[in-house]
């Protein structure tokens, strides 16, 4: 329900576009108020008659689709080969004045840079890349997507609050060890896990 909310907030039109579905019940939701296309590798079995369904991947050469007003993109960069490749067939999916709304870890924070441990995002094969919220904004720049928003995602405002929280506590802290027991953080950084669930929500607009 959040991620429908985001779409018909920011979203412009009323095709949609959903990359990387799986199993996420929210084709099936948004089905009601979008004409929409779910794109994966497979179908998923609770997929609604109502979705049409398309298969492929958004790292694919070439991707017979039309565009639509709002292709969305739910926790998929992290796993994709190639991150730039599928960021510009994002934009190439999307309609001119169209918005391209994701999500994915959050990357690049304080507890990342100074926090005594690593980060919990990074996990191949599964996860293979985290981009920072720099690096987002220069890759779609490249491919003529023009920022909305980039900021932190979560389903409550008390869920997103507390993991901030958390997010700098790590830095702070780890950044005092790190100048007070050097020795000590370097060790940490290697062998604990940080506690940085935080998630960014991504929102661009494709260039007219």
């Amino acid at each position: 329900m959040k991620y429908l909310a985001l779409s018909k907030r920011y979203g412009r039109g009323n095709t949609l576009l959903d990359v990387g579905s799986a199993n996420n019940p929210f084709p099936n939701i948004a089905s009601e108020f979008f004409k929409m296309t779910s794109l994966e590798l497979k179908k998923p079995k609770s997929l609604s008659e109502k979705v049409q369904f398309q298969q492929g991947s958004i790292t694919d050469d070439l991707i017979e689709l039309k565009q639509f007003d709002v292709v969305t993109c739910w926790a998929v960069l992290e796993h994709v080969l190639d991150v730039e490749k599928a960021i510009g067939n994002l934009l190439s999916l999307c309609k001119p004045g169209g918005i391209i709304i994701f999500s994915t870890p959050l990357a690049g924070s304080i507890a990342d840079k100074y926090g005594a441990g690593v980060t919990p995002w990074f996990f191949p094969p599964e996860h293979i890349y985290l981009i920072s919220n720099n690096a987002l904004k220069l890759m779609f720049e490249r491919h003529g997507g023009n920022l909305v928003k980039l900021t932190t995602l979560d389903y409550a405002f008390y869920r997103r609050a507390a993991r901030s929280l958390l997010v700098v506590l790590e830095g702070s802290i780890g950044y005092l060890i790190s100048k007070l027991l050097p020795s000590k953080w370097k060790i940490l950084r290697k062998s604990r896990c940080i506690k940085n669930y935080a998630v960014t929500l991504g929102i661009f607009e494709k260039s007219l």
